[in-house]
């Protein structure tokens, strides 16, 4: 029998968060997932100082570094460019729901997905 392969890049496209999962059902605690959504992994960052807790570290930069083409970000670009991401556009209000990019290149996602969104940018940071 031969094994199907899932195209992960067709996935993601679909794939939806639990948060967004939950504002799609209309459930109660929608706001209080989605807040706890956006900072865990400032916490998650603490425990891992403290005992080692492991943890999917993302790259964080503030949207406007991005515009601006920061040093810091430019030097990212150009080390991870070619890997594929999970994007996460987090609006500084926690009632806003994040926008997410999975399975394509960081650079392809910048130039393209990134430059097309329409929010206010001083509101955002990125993780990937």
């Amino acid at each position: 029998m031969e094994e199907k392969r899932i195209d992960l890049t067709e996935l993601y496209k679909k794939q939806i968060s639990l948060t967004e999962w939950f504002a799609s059902i209309k459930h109660s605690k929608t706001e209080t997932l989605r807040a706890e959504d956006n900072d865990k992994r400032e916490r998650l960052a603490v425990l891992n100082s403290i005992i080692g807790l492991p943890f999917d570290k993302p790259t964080q930069f503030n949207a406007s570094d991005i515009v601006n083409q920061t040093e810091s970000f430019r030097k990212f670009l150009i080390e991870h460019g070619e890997e594929l991401c999970a994007l996460r556009l987090i609006p500084i209000s926690p009632h806003l729901p994040k926008l997410r990019m999975r399975g394509s290149k960081v650079k392809d996602v910048i130039n393209g997905w990134f430059k097309e969104q329409k929010m206010q940018l001083k509101c955002l940071k990125m993780e990937t």
